[in-house]
């Protein structure tokens, strides 16, 4: 991590990656001036971290629940757990556990799986891939699925018949109800508010999304009125 400030900005640059694993090969999209603040994240950022913490472990959907509540100090409807449904969970392959790659206006999220489990039924390894396109709205992107999600065997690309058998049909039905649970075919923006002291900015409004060569791209601006209140109070104290 790497950190440098100016007479306006905080700058800081980080990589994620081990001895195995590659990092950026090509610059990011520009930043748009006048953001208050802006990110230019690699798509191998997020799969290289994924990789190192969740490759080869088993998630349930209990940690799953855990995970976006530490993230986003709550639990969105989408992992939520119906105290009616069966149990699950996600026994991830080793390498690439999930991928997410970032072009032309969206991106794309594929899971591997090398064993499943509903409630007492052990599933076994998919491929579960949900692509989207962003919709930007004046309080933030809104993300659209693009078609059905793409559920596969693992072994799928490489069979010279590829029909699945009547097993592995009830097996993807049921991931396909379950995953839909969680790739909705619309998911609505929710705006961007800082954690701590940080609050008092306000929910920042996104002025710039650049999904494009494995880059996403974010930039936010303050609201009008946080920032003249900031402006004022600034002047104030002077």
């Amino acid at each position: 991590m790497k950190f440098s400030t100016s007479e306006e900005f905080l700058f800081g640059e980080m990589a994620q990656a081990n001895a195995f694993q590659i990092a950026a090969f090509n610059p990011p999209p520009a930043l748009q001036t006048g953001l208050d603040m802006g990110v230019q994240m690699h798509e191998s950022y997020m799969n290289n971290y994924v990789e190192a913490v969740h490759g080869g472990t088993v998630l349930t959907d209990e940690e799953a629940a855990q995970i976006a509540e530490e993230m986003m100090e709550r639990v969105p409807e989408r992992f939520q757990r119906d105290k009616d449904a069966e149990p699950w969970s996600i026994t991830f392959r080793r390498r690439k556990p999930i991928t997410v790659v970032f072009g032309d206006g969206g991106y794309s999220v594929t899971i591997r799986g090398r064993r499943y489990t509903s409630g007492d039924r052990s599933l076994g390894a998919w491929h579960v891939t949900a692509n989207y396109q962003f919709e930007m709205l004046p309080i933030g992107p809104r993300r659209i699925r693009q078609g059905d999600l793409e559920i596969k065997p693992a072994d799928f690309s490489q069979r010279s018949n590829q029909k699945l058998s009547v097993a592995e049909v009830a097996e993807k039905k049921i991931l396909d109800l379950r995953f839909s649970e969680l790739f909705t075919p619309i998911i609505e923006p929710e705006g961007m508010e800082l954690p701590g002291r940080w609050k008092k900015a306000g929910k920042l409004v996104m002025k710039q999304l650049t999904a494009d060569g494995g880059w996403l791209v974010m930039g936010w601006q303050q609201p009008e009125q946080v920032d003249q209140e900031i402006t004022q109070t600034a002047e104030v104290n002077r």
